[in-house]
């Protein structure tokens, strides 16, 4: 991302000349160009890319961005904008959705036949509205929830076992 980044987007272009362009956007450091944000992350991040005046870029989870408005731009990439929807579509290519695979053998079975007890009553919970819907525990923790209709194939999937075949 933060090569590609620095090849073909104009905002990280108007950041960085083009000699140091590459260099500067590969290697990950400390110093001018790089600042660690400490933990409490979200309570330091904010504060700590606009300290010096200088542009920053900051990759941070979608939800973090919207309680910071007043202070963050999103970033275009390939003429997507971030939004709940771009990121659950995956059509914003810097965000990257998150996959649980389970193996079916480790699975009891009714007869209690299998490896690990409880399994399939985890993926249940998991995939629960409390959880992945909108205002879910995952959404708080920055997640992007699925579009209602992409949400409800995706908890039958899991529900039913289906194979995985992206």
């Amino acid at each position: 991302m933060m090569e590609g980044g620095c090849r073909h987007l104009p905002q990280v272009r108007e950041i960085f000349g083009a000699k140091e362009r590459v260099k500067l956007c590969t290697t990950t450091r400390e110093g001018d160009y790089y600042v660690s944000v400490p933990e409490p992350y979200y309570e330091n991040a904010v504060k700590r890319m606009t300290d010096d005046g200088q542009p920053s870029l900051a990759i941070v989870p979608y939800n973090y961005y919207e309680a910071n408005r007043d202070t963050l731009e999103l970033l275009t990439v390939e003429g997507i904008t971030p939004s709940m929807e771009a990121i659950a579509s995956e059509k914003y290519h810097l965000a990257n959705p998150l996959y649980y695979y389970v193996k079916r053998a480790h699975m009891r079975d009714s007869e209690g036949f299998g490896v690990v007890r409880g399994l399939h009553e985890f993926i249940g919970e998991l995939m629960d509205d409390e959880n992945i819907g909108p205002g879910g525990r995952l959404v708080e923790l920055g997640l992007a929830p699925l579009p209602k209709a992409m949400r409800a194939e995706e908890q039958d999937d899991a529900i039913h076992l289906k194979r995985f075949s992206k």
